[in-house]
C-alpha cells in the first residue's frame, strides 16, 4: 500500500521556493485521485491555491493562522470539481512534522470535507526545509477511512524527482552501482515504480535491464504468448516457452534473479480499460510497443497522470533486399512537452485502423477505405537490446540529472552509420498535449480508450 502525492515540475516549484522565505506560507491544493484510499493510490496535482494575504491572520517563522477565507471557497471549488482538497504549508527551515495545531486543524478541515464534498476525502502536508533540500510529511483520510501517510511525492517535468520515506539501507550486492549513483540513488531506484507496456525483443530487454538496476516495482503489460520466431530476441525464454504469456515469461524470469522484484504481470492491451488502470500508479511508463494505436494511448498518460513516458522503436531500412542502416528510437514525453503524435512517432489515422477488429478492418479494406497494415517489420536482438538501452538509459538520466536542464526529447541512433541525433519537438498546432490543466473530466479519462486522443 503506497500513496503518492505526484506535480509538474512548476507545481512543485512553486510550493518549495517558499521555504526560504523565513515566514510561513499557505495553499490549497486541488487534486485528482486515481487508485483507492488503503491501497496504491495517487492524487495528482491539478492546482496550487495560494492562500490570499489579506486571509493570514498570523504569519511568522514557527506560526501561522488564517481566515475561513483562505480556504473556503477552494474547497467548494473541489467539490465542484470533483477533486480532493489538500492544505499545505511550510515550516521554513525546520522539520516537516505536524505540530499538535496542525492535528488540530486537521481534523476540523476532514470534518468540513466529510460533510460539504461528496466525495469526503482530504488531506494535508507540511513542507520544512529548505527550496534546495526540502522534506515533507503528509497524510490522507477520507470517509469512514482513518488516516493514511502519504509515502512520496512525484515531480515530473524535464526530470523525475522523487522525495520518498525510506531509510532501508541498499542490498551490499548493488556495490558498484552505488559507487556511480550513491546510496541514495540505489534506494530511489529500488522506489521507482515503472511500467513496460509490450515485452517482446525490446521489452524484455528492458526488463532485464531494469530488474538488475535495482528496480524492484514493475507493471508489465503484453496481450501475446511467445511465438517461436520470438525466441531468437526475447530475454528468458526458450523454446519450450513457445505459447506461453510473453508477460508470464517476463516476471518468471525477473522473479529468478533472486533480487526480489514485486511484479504485476498482465496479459491484456493497453486500449482496455481495465488493463489501462494496472498503470496509473507507475511514476514511468516504457512504450515497447510496435503498434500506434497503443503509442496513441500511451502518450497521453504524462498529460493525465503527470508521468513520465519514455517510448522506443527499431526501424531497419532495407534497398533492394540488403539491410542499409538501422535507426534506435527513444522519445520522452513529459505532462507539458510535444507528445508522440507532434513527434511523428504516431500516424493516428494508422492507430485507428489497428484498433479496429479483424472483421472491422477486413470489411474496410474490402471497401476501399483503409489501407492493408502489411507484414511485421524484421526484428535482430542486437537492435532491439540498443534501443532498450538508450531507453533505460534516458530514464535514468532523467532521474540522476546527468543530462542537459533542457534535455532533446526524441533521439535517433543511426547503428549503422555509427551517429546519434538529437532533436527537440515543440507541440504542434493545437494538439492537446503539454496542458494537463485540460484533463476537464479527471484520471479517468485517458481510459476512455485511443479515440479521444486527438479528438
Amino acid at each position: 500500500m503506497t500513496t503518492t502525492l505526484a506535480f509538474t515540475q512548476d507545481a512543485w516549484d512553486s510550493l518549495r521556493k517558499k521555504l526560504d522565505l523565513g515566514v510561513e506560507s499557505a495553499w490549497v491544493l486541488l487534486a485528482r485521485r486515481v487508485g483507492v484510499l488503503g491501497e496504491d493510490f495517487t492524487l495528482l496535482v491539478r492546482e496550487v491555491v495560494a492562500v490570499p494575504s489579506e486571509a493570514y491572520e498570523t504569519r511568522t517563522e514557527n506560526r501561522l493562522s488564517i481566515t475561513t477565507a483562505g480556504w473556503l471557497s477552494t474547497f467548494a471549488r473541489a467539490d465542484a470539481e470533483d477533486c480532493v482538497p489538500l492544505f499545505v504549508h511550510t515550516h521554513p527551515g525546520a522539520g516537516a512534522q505536524h505540530s499538535p495545531l496542525d492535528l488540530r486543524l486537521d481534523e476540523d478541515l476532514a470534518r468540513v470535507a466529510d460533510l460539504r464534498l461528496e466525495q469526503g476525502t482530504y488531506g494535508s502536508v507540511i513542507l520544512g526545509g529548505t527550496s534546495e533540500k526540502p522534506a515533507f510529511a503528509g497524510r490522507v483520510t477520507g470517509r469512514d477511512t482513518t488516516w493514511i501517510g502519504i509515502d512520496r511525492i512525484r515531480v515530473v517535468g524535464q526530470r523525475l524527482t522523487l522525495y520518498v520515506h525510506d531509510g532501508t539501507p541498499p542490498l551490499p550486492l548493488f556495490d558498484r552501482q552505488i559507487r556511480a549513483f550513491g546510496e541514495e540513488g540505489q534506494r530511489l531506484l529500488s522506489q521507482l515504480r515503472v511500467g513496460v507496456v509490450g515485452v517482446g525483443g525490446t521489452g524484455s530487454a528492458a526488463v532485464e535491464q531494469l530488474v538488475r538496476l535495482g528496480v524492484r516495482h514493475m507493471v508489465l503489460i503484453d496481450p501475446q504468448t511467445l511465438a517461436a520466431t520470438n525466441v531468437t530476441r526475447v530475454y528468458g525464454s526458450t523454446l519450450a516457452d513457445i505459447e506461453r504469456p510473453k508477460v508470464v515469461i517476463a516476471a518468471t524470469h525477473a522473479e529468478a534473479t533472486g533480487l526480489s522484484p514485486t511484479i504485476a504481470a498482465i496479459r491484456g492491451s493497453v486500449l482496455d480499460e481495465d488493463t489501462m488502470k494496472a498503470l496509473q500508479n507507475c511514476d514511468v511508463v516504457i512504450g515497447c510497443t510496435d503498434d500506434h494505436a497503443s503509442r496513441l494511448v500511451l502518450t497521453r498518460l504524462p498529460q493525465a497522470l503527470l508521468q513520465l513516458l519514455v517510448d522506443c522503436g527499431v526501424v531497419l531500412d532495407s534497398r533492394a533486399g540488403a539491410l542499409f542502416d538501422i535507426f534506435a528510437r527513444v522519445s520522452v514525453v513529459t505532462p507539458t512537452t510535444a507528445c508522440l503524435v507532434c513527434m511523428g512517432d504516431v500516424d493516428p489515422t494508422r492507430a485507428g485502423l489497428e484498433a479496429l477488429t479483424d472483421e472491422q478492418r477486413e470489411s474496410l479494406v474490402r471497401e476501399g477505405y483503409a489501407p492493408e497494415l502489411g507484414d511485421p517489420d524484421p526484428s535482430v536482438i542486437t537492435f532491439t537490446t540498443i534501443a532498450a538501452s538508450l531507453a533505460v538509459n534516458e530514464l535514468l538520466s532523467r532521474v540522476f540529472g546527468y543530462c542537459e536542464d533542457e534535455p532533446a526529447n526524441r533521439l535517433v541512433a543511426r547503428i549503422g552509420s555509427r551517429a546519434m541525433s538529437r532533436t527537440r519537438h515543440v507541440i504542434r498546432g493545437t494538439h492537446r498535449c503539454g496542458k494537463p490543466g485540460l484533463v476537464a473530466s479527471g484520471a479517468a479519462e485517458p481510459f476512455l480508450g485511443y479515440g479521444w486522443v486527438h479528438a
